[in-house]
């Protein structure tokens, strides 16, 4: 792997065969774009016996399209000072987070965090 000096200019996120990229302009010798694969998520307070449930959760989007979420994943976050565990939902694209936070019926962390912002 070589390293080499850049500044990074701007980030934001492309779609492409429903999955999506986060696009990095940086500023070298020249100008570079750089694609990185990375899917929209946000973090469910729930308990773990629900996660078949909410993977069943089907929402529809602006343009009609169903779609469901991608995985789900337990992790352990740090909120205030103790830890807890917490269901990490991950969805196809950044504009389903907000839709299926409102289908979701538990509560619901960082789904607000623009996902160009994110990365």
């Amino acid at each position: 792997m070589v390293l080499k000096k850049a500044y990074f200019l701007d980030a934001d996120y492309i779609v492409r065969n429903n999955r999506t990229y986060v696009r990095l302009l940086v500023k070298g010798k020249r100008v570079t774009t750089l694609y990185y694969q990375n899917d929209p998520y946000f973090y469910v307070d729930a308990p773990i016996d629900k996660k078949d449930d909410l993977l069943k959760v089907r929402i529809r989007r602006k343009n009609g399209e169903t779609t469901a979420p991608l995985r789900i994943e337990e992790v352990k976050r740090r909120m205030g000072q103790e830890e807890r565990s917490f269901l990490k939902l991950y969805c196809h694209q950044p504009s389903d987070v907000p839709l299926m936070k409102q289908a979701i019926p538990f509560k619901s962390y960082e789904y607000n965090i623009p996902f160009g912002r994110r990365f």
